[in-house]
């Protein structure tokens, strides 16, 4: 026993022996758990799991926002799936589409108050020309353009056509909400 023990106090490895490294690997580890818990708590509060009980700076009541129709144009599923969600949840009625042309056949037949829309989809149409086209028989419709893709160029192009919120993907959603709400208001 007195063997084992001073092989281990005796093994250094970078300046350390072999108890201390053990105790070096247990506080990472610690830090670790710290973390995947902190990480889990995060994802579990969020507003898609828990209807939001005041919403500050939003702004309205629920039942003035529930009045508003968005319109999100997005040709991934997943997207389109949680927008619904957390916008229902924020009290709106959302429509979702996966392309340009069927946001504006839509919003021939139908209309919106507001569009959610993103900049790159597939090989159709993409979100300046869907916009473009919605705009001349819509001149003042609301968008917002969400994206991952933010060349600059896109970004003043979409810009030129009046739009004046570009978020880039993901957008936390208090971002969102907020400029939803602020979208709306505007005169």
């Amino acid at each position: 026993m007195h063997y084992l023990f001073d092989f281990t106090t005796r093994l250094h490895v970078y300046g350390f022996n072999l108890l201390e490294w053990c105790g070096v690997v247990a506080i990472l580890l610690g830090v670790l758990l710290i973390l995947i818990k902190t990480r889990q708590r995060m994802f579990r509060n969020t507003p898609g799991d828990h209807p939001p009980v005041a919403l500050g700076p939003l702004g309205g009541s629920p039942s003035a926002r529930s009045k508003a129709k968005i319109l999100v144009v997005d040709d991934d599923p997943l997207a389109l799936e949680m927008m619904d969600h957390l916008l229902g949840k924020l009290g709106y009625h959302v429509v979702g589409v996966n392309t340009g042309q069927k946001a504006i056949d839509y919003m021939q037949q139908n209309g919106a108050d507001l569009i959610l829309l993103d900049m790159v989809m597939g090989k159709e149409l993409d979100g300046i020309e869907t916009y473009r086209q919605i705009r001349a028989r819509r001149p003042f419709q609301r968008v917002i353009v969400i994206s991952g893709h933010a060349s600059p160029e896109k970004v003043a192009a979409i810009r030129h056509l009046g739009v004046e919120h570009y978020l880039i993907k993901p957008v936390p959603i208090a971002i969102l909400a907020q400029t939803i709400r602020s979208e709306l208001d505007r005169p």
